[in-house]
């Protein structure tokens, strides 16, 4: 009767291991896709404990990732404070655009800075923002534009799983609050 009861005991294990082999989900190396993203890693030094935001395709220009925050006071060659956010893109797409909206209120002038995770600058929005000598607004001298509290970044032409760092630069403000807007869409320059 022992030997019955451990007969059916192994025939029963064979086969939960033989099913179980069968059903498996296969290596990495056997699945169909892209590959996952790495971890990541700033490229900036000023940014190793910045947070990471992570942006994938969910995120569009009706409904972004936000965040907000509090930018300091910053005076050109007194003080210049500068705030830094990490990006980890997850996107099915080979090659997404990134957009970027930097917002923030009419007297100051905030600039805003996109960095690959080499630390090497790929794009930035330093637009004159605000001009009390009626200057007015001024398009980015780096391809991107800002006007009247923003500055943005267009659909800068990314890897599906790109890492990036954005500064925030308070140039020329009493301290504002901000609203940093991002998401993925048609890359329109590279």
């Amino acid at each position: 009767m022992k030997f019955r009861k451990a007969w059916w005991v192994a025939i029963a294990a064979t086969a939960l291991l033989l099913v179980s082999a069968i059903a498996a989900p296969p290596s990495i190396a056997q699945r169909k896709g892209p590959p996952p993203c790495q971890l990541f890693e700033p490229g900036v030094d000023a940014a190793a404990g910045a947070p990471i935001a992570q942006l994938n395709d969910a995120a569009t220009v009706s409904s972004p990732l936000i965040i907000e925050f509090e930018h300091g006071p910053g005076l050109p060659a007194v003080a210049e404070e500068k705030l830094y956010f990490n990006v980890q893109l997850y996107s099915a797409k080979a090659h997404p655009g990134i957009y970027i909206r930097l917002e923030f209120d009419n007297q100051s002038d905030v600039n805003l800075t996109l960095y690959d995770n080499a630390g090497k600058e790929v794009t930035a929005s330093r637009a004159l923002n605000y001009a009390p000598i009626g200057v007015g607004p001024v398009d980015g001298t780096d391809g991107d534009s800002g006007s009247f509290g923003y500055e943005s970044i267009t659909g800068f032409r990314a890897g599906r799983c790109d890492q990036y760092t954005l500064e925030s630069s308070a140039f020329l403000t009493m301290g504002t609050p901000a609203t940093l807007k991002m998401w993925l869409g048609k890359p329109v320059k590279s």
